[in-house]
């Protein structure tokens, strides 16, 4: 089974990045991503998965790029 995490711009509805890792950042926390540094503001986890083979949970980070 896999997790995800998918990453979300500050008001945006679409994720613009989904990764296959269980790694998921803290509040606060500043993460580069294709050379632009995002601030994440924050998560929340979602189990919709269950039950679809080789997925388990999903992250979902709401962050702001860095000016």
């Amino acid at each position: 089974m896999s997790d995800t995490v998918e990453f979300y711009e500050n008001g945006k509805q679409r994720p613009f990045l989904i990764v296959d890792s269980a790694f998921q950042p803290n509040d606060d926390d500043l993460i580069s991503i294709k050379g632009k540094t995002y601030n994440v503001l924050g998560r929340s986890f979602s189990v919709d998965y269950v039950g679809e083979p080789l997925k388990a949970m999903r992250c979902n980070v709401i962050v702001e790029e860095q000016a």
